[in-house]
């Protein structure tokens, strides 16, 4: 699977998508279960990820916690 740093510290080694969940439609919540590994540690997380549909294409939405950590940025760079 991916690899992230020179040495390849990091591993995503399953990405599973367990269901969705339509909101009307045009958004869709994806129930994604992904597999971390570096080198002996192990961890798995599960993460809803939510899209919507903008004319013929599914765009991924920012989720709140994006969003907030973003607004931080800007009211740091004020």
């Amino acid at each position: 699977m991916k690899r992230i740093g020179a040495a390849g510290e990091l591993t995503f080694d399953k990405l599973e998508v367990l269901g969705e969940v339509p909101e009307g439609d045009s958004v869709v919540h994806v129930l994604v279960r992904s597999r971390l590994l570096a080198g002996e540690l192990e961890t798995e997380s599960l993460e809803v990820i939510s899209f919507k549909k903008v004319g013929e294409n599914w765009k991924g939405m920012l989720s709140k916690k994006i969003k907030g950590i973003a607004a931080q940025l800007r009211k740091g760079f004020e």
